[in-house]
């Protein structure tokens, strides 16, 4: 059973999808044993080793995770992706080296489950290629700092089990949302500083299994969030990392996961 941790907040909801827990937030986190962190006098040497420790870990079945932060992935190690599907469910790119042009080693990892791409400028065509791969069992998506816009949106159609997704740039506009909304697997969904109107929220009380919405830098009328609420009694809802007064699932929070 996937256990999803929403940012902020001690409420887990949990999928009937796979059997590795996974965090929705994208606030930072101490390093996981062997994390790849140049940020050392002997940066190459540190990656280096940090890297092919979390590769001997996989391989070996004693982990599911590589995570790189401190630095970009390099070029070496996205072509080294392609031969870790199966054991690899979790990839976390802390500090950028993706861009469109090499996403096609990240969709040849057909085993992920969790895939995070901080600092990374993927755009529609970047997203187009990663869900031409074959991804059946990607759950979560989390690309704060990407272009994506409606038309890549539509592609996340093609993961079946895409239940958590967390997108961030001026260029989610309502039209994004209008394609976020028809994904019929979402259930948690994260925006950060998009350029939403109220229509985008009317968009969204039609989403068939969305019940999390985190909003942040986008304020708009109450007007359209009384709407929503009565459209989804039951949704819960963050504004800017704060439980929205008719949250219904209102709750203590505690410190980002």
């Amino acid at each position: 059973m996937v256990v999803l941790l929403l940012p902020g907040c001690t409420k887990q909801t949990a999928s009937p999808v796979g059997s590795t827990r996974v965090a929705a937030s994208d606030s930072a986190k101490a390093p996981s044993p062997g994390a790849i962190n140049n940020a050392s006098p002997n940066n190459a040497t540190v990656g280096k080793s940090a890297w092919q420790s979390q590769v001997a870990a996989l391989r070996d079945g004693q982990s599911d995770t590589l995570r790189v932060e401190g630095h970009p992935i390099s070029a070496s190690e996205l072509t080294e992706l392609e031969q870790l599907d199966g054991p690899l469910e979790q990839l976390l790119i802390e500090a950028g080296g993706v861009d469109d042009s090499t996403m096609h080693h990240i969709a040849a990892v057909k085993s992920l489950v969790h895939l995070r791409l901080r600092e990374c400028p993927i755009s529609d065509a970047g997203l187009e290629t990663l869900t031409a791969g074959d991804l059946l069992q990607l759950q979560i998506v989390n690309i704060p700092q990407g272009l994506i816009t409606a038309r890549g949106i539509e592609s996340l159609a093609q993961l079946p089990s895409l239940v958590q997704l967390r997108l961030g740039g001026r260029q989610v506009d309502d039209s994004a949302v209008s394609a976020i909304a028809r994904l019929s697997s979402l259930r948690s969904l994260h925006l950060i500083g998009p350029a939403l109107t109220d229509n985008a929220l009317a968009e969204l009380s039609v989403s068939p299994r969305l019940s999390s919405f985190y909003l942040d830098d986008c304020p708009l009328s109450d007007s359209a969030w009384e709407a929503l609420f009565a459209a989804k009694p039951k949704l819960h809802v963050h504004i800017d990392q704060q439980h929205h007064d008719r949250d219904p699932q209102s709750h203590e929070p505690r410190g980002a996961q």
